[in-house]
């Protein structure tokens, strides 16, 4: 009940915030750009660019390429234990090559289908991307099922209101097959939807599914989501989301409820407040975000990333701390320095990424970071850190890796063919 009061003290204190726009960043990949924003022109009439190529009935071919290639120096042993090695410096090299091809099938005005495979080497194997499938219903109701990410919540930091990320500790999970479906109302939406991420090679029971409701609201002033989501084996969770932007400050505020179903005394829950801001017309870009997480034993699924597989990882209990920096120094090559930082206080433990980015050209990154870890040998981030982990067979992490230096050259394009009625 703690819990309960300051969550209903912080939610009066922190409501009233105003704005519209997300600020974009991927803590998973600091150096990424924002997405491109569509104009607000074509975004709603029937006569708009983009309503007119949805309803253009035909096919459309994408075939796109990623290179990525580097190195990953560090030490199998940490460098500053007493009993360090210098024999046991080595280097890890890094390169992958997928190729994907996405063909979207638009079938009639309300029916298209989008399907991508990938062909990646080294460990030459062939890998279902995305495949889905669009309907929709009198212009009412907006359906899509297959295999895809979705995901709720605003947090680019801790993703600890997307619940369609979480997953019980002890079972098997992976990619996202979902159903759902969107029904426009006024200012907002309305959302229900199934969901499981058993594997492919099972066949899965309805204790393998989630079902899930959400509901966003957005005016000019704010944008607010409210869900429920429940899981056998998981606790029956709802959260809210309100973000706004005052200026160029956007500001984010989110809430999580956990109620043990078999036992409905243990409720828990989880509470942030983030800020992003941008300086010198957007060439300096600053996020910050504190998570206060009461919730015990709790994990999430996240992709894959150019750097990182994908895998399982826990909620951090307690308090915690990110912020995050890019300063664009100037427009020849796109330069960009970036930090990211990551702190939990109760374990001691932080997480740095400094590093720079440059684009030399239209297709090319070229980057270099250095995550490390300090503090506390057993704190989280010194046992886990940004780059991937090496398993021994008997399912054992190998020796910590918490510093290193990654340097990564990635080339990436695609070309698109299309056929129309």
């Amino acid at each position: 009940m703690k819990f309960l009061a300051v969550t209903g003290l912080l939610l009066l204190a922190i409501l009233p915030i105003h704005g519209q726009d997300a600020f974009e960043w991927d803590i998973d990949t600091i150096f990424d750009e924002p997405l491109p924003q569509v104009p607000a022109e074509e975004q709603t009439g029937t006569d708009s660019t983009v309503l007119h190529l949805i309803r253009q009935r035909g096919l459309i071919f994408d075939l796109g390429f990623e290179f990525n290639a580097g190195l990953g120096p560090g030490w199998r042993q940490r460098p500053w234990d007493s009993d360090w090695d210098p024999n046991e410096y080595f280097v890890n090299r890094y390169i992958k090559l997928r190729n994907s091809l996405t063909l979207d099938a638009r079938i009639s005005d309300s029916f298209r289908v989008i399907s991508t495979v990938n062909f990646e080497i080294p460990n030459v194997r062939f890998i279902l991307g995305d495949f889905f499938f669009d309907y929709m219903i009198q212009e009412a109701v907006f359906l899509r099922g297959g295999k895809y990410e979705h995901s709720w919540g605003f947090s680019p930091n801790y993703g600890f209101t997307n619940l369609l990320a979480r997953v019980p500790r002890d079972r098997n999970a992976g990619e996202a097959f979902a159903f759902k479906a969107d029904i426009p109302i006024s200012n907002g939406s309305f959302q229900v939807l199934t969901l499981t991420r058993a594997d492919l090679g099972d066949v899965p029971g309805i204790r393998d599914f989630g079902f899930g409701i959400k509901y966003n609201f957005a005016l000019r002033p704010g944008d607010f989501d409210a869900g429920i989501f429940y899981q056998y084996g998981m606790a029956l969770r709802s959260f809210f989301s309100a973000r706004a932007t005052l200026g160029s400050t956007e500001l984010y505020n989110e809430y999580l409820l956990a109620v043990d179903v078999t036992n409905p005394s243990n409720t828990s829950g989880a509470l942030n407040i983030g800020f992003g801001h941008s300086f010198f017309n957007s060439r300096f870009r600053v996020n910050g975000e504190l998570l206060y997480n009461a919730e015990k034993d709790t994990y999430w699924y996240h992709p894959e990333t150019s750097i990182r597989e994908a895998g399982i990882s826990p909620f951090i209990e307690g308090l915690n701390f990110a912020l995050n920096m890019q300063y664009r120094l100037w427009e020849r090559w796109n330069p960009r320095i970036a930090l990211s930082t990551l702190y939990a206080p109760v374990q001691h433990s932080i997480q740095l990424i400094p590093g720079i980015r440059l684009s030399p050209g239209s297709h090319v990154d070229i980057s270099l970071a250095v995550p490390m870890a300090l503090g506390r040998k057993n704190g989280y981030y010194y046992e886990h850190t940004f780059i991937r982990a090496t398993v021994r067979e008997n399912g054992s992490l190998t020796d910590s890796l918490p510093f290193a230096v990654v340097f990564l050259v990635t080339l990436r394009g695609s070309v698109s063919a299309a056929v129309f009625n």
